[in-house]
């Protein structure tokens, strides 16, 4: 105000100009230290976080891997060997007398089989983000911690014995792998999450 009673209204404007300017940075200071701790609770509290999501699809992997490789075994016994009898899985319904399958055995395999690809192809489809994110980080001198840790279950004991170190480095490295995983995984969901916080 000092400035405005000694040269006026120009400086007045200026004043005020700058009084804005200073008020919106604060504003926007304290609308960014918000969305930082709304990230961070979010991802504390939230049991379903992109991490929690990333250890789980990890985990479920070699689970998904197993079943396809199953399932490739149980067309080629059902190719060798025909349906087992007792299989009740493909059937025509009759209003009038129930349950009746009316297929020739050939055509009860076919269509058994046709199910069982089926299943196959929808598995491998789901594998293969999962497949392309390990692929990135495959060539990481600790990519080891992953497979120990999520595919054999090892402890984080046993992988720092592995690799002859400490635990709190196979910790640091294996959190290293899942955040450049989870953002190959989920790098669209990460964005979307982060530009709905900052919407809000």
């Amino acid at each position: 105000m000092l400035l405005s009673a000694l040269y006026g209204n120009g400086v007045n404007n200026m004043e005020n100009e700058l009084e804005s300017i200073i008020d919106a940075t604060i504003e926007k200071t304290i609308l960014s230290a918000i969305e930082d701790l709304c990230f961070e609770i979010r991802c504390e509290q939230d049991p379903k976080s992109i991490y929690s999501k990333t250890e789980s699809v990890l985990y479920k992997y070699p689970l998904l891997k197993k079943a396809i490789e199953d399932r490739k075994e149980q067309i080629a016994t059902i190719e060798r060997y025909g349906i087992p009898h007792k299989s009740k899985s493909f059937t025509v319904y009759n209003p009038g007398s129930g349950y009746v399958d009316v297929r020739s055995d050939y055509e009860k395999k076919e269509d058994m089989i046709e199910q069982i690809q089926a299943g196959i192809v929808a598995s491998e489809e789901r594998m293969k983000p999962v497949e392309k994110a390990l692929d990135q980080v495959a060539g990481d001198p600790y990519y080891g911690i992953i497979e120990m840790k999520y595919f054999q279950k090892k402890t984080i004991e046993q992988i720092a014995k592995h690799f002859h170190c400490d635990a709190s480095t196979v910790q640091r490295h294996k959190n290293e792998l899942l955040s450049a995983i989870k953002f190959h995984l989920f790098g669209e969901d990460i964005l979307n999450e982060m530009m709905g916080w900052i919407a809000v």
